[in-house]
C-alpha cells in the first residue's frame, strides 16, 4: 500500500463554519443493469453519497468522511462543494475504488457482484485519522451518520479523540 494523503481542495463551507452533520461511509463505482437490460456504466455510488444527498433536504451543513481510489471521478468533489458540502474528509488512496455490478430484477430485487476483490473493501475503509481534526472540536458537537460497519469504529476509535466535544451518533435509513 502506498502513501495516503488527506490533502483536499477546501470546501465552499466558510472556514469558521463546521459541518453540523458528518457522514462516514464509502464510495463505489457501479455498473448498473436494469430489468429491461439497459446498462448505466461507471455510475458513482456508495452509502456516503446517497446519505448526503438524501439527508441534505433537511440540513445544509454537511461534511463527508470517505476514501476514494485513483479511478474515482474527481469532479465529484467539485459537485459536492457546489452543494456546500465540506469535503476535507475525502481521502485519496492508491489503487482502485470498489466497483460493483448492480443488477436490478423486475421483481424489485437487486444483486451486487463485486468486480474488485472483496478484500479491497477493507483497504478502502475509513480510518480514524481521516476525520479532519477541526471537525472533532466543533461546537456544538456534530451529528454523525454511520454505516453498520462504522458503528464500532466510531465508538472505539473516534469518540475517545473528542472528550470535550462528544459526537451525537445517529443512524439514517433511507
Amino acid at each position: 500500500m502506498g502513501m495516503e494523503t488527506n490533502e483536499q481542495p477546501h470546501a465552499t463551507v466558510k472556514p469558521t463554519m463546521y459541518p453540523r452533520v458528518i457522514v462516514v461511509g464509502n464510495l463505489t463505482i457501479d455498473d448498473v443493469v436494469l430489468p429491461d437490460g439497459t446498462t448505466r456504466m461507471s455510475s458513482v455510488g456508495g452509502n456516503s453519497l446517497y446519505t448526503l444527498l438524501g439527508a441534505r433536504l433537511w440540513q445544509s451543513q454537511f461534511g463527508v468522511v470517505t476514501r476514494r481510489g485513483e479511478d474515482f471521478p474527481r469532479d465529484l468533489t467539485e459537485m459536492l462543494n457546489s452543494l456546500v458540502v465540506a469535503t476535507d474528509g475525502i481521502v485519496d488512496i492508491p489503487g482502485p475504488t470498489v466497483r460493483n455490478w448492480v443488477v436490478y430484477e423486475s421483481s424489485g430485487e437487486r444483486h451486487w457482484i463485486y468486480r474488485t476483490p472483496r478484500e479491497r473493501s477493507r483497504q478502502v475503509a475509513v480510518q480514524p485519522g481521516d476525520v479532519p481534526a477541526a471537525w472533532l472540536q466543533a461546537q456544538p458537537p456534530p451529528v454523525c451518520h454511520w454505516t453498520r460497519r462504522k458503528l464500532l469504529w466510531i465508538l472505539c476509535d473516534v469518540l475517545p479523540l473528542t472528550p470535550s466535544s462528544p459526537w451525537i451518533p445517529m443512524k439514517i435509513t433511507l
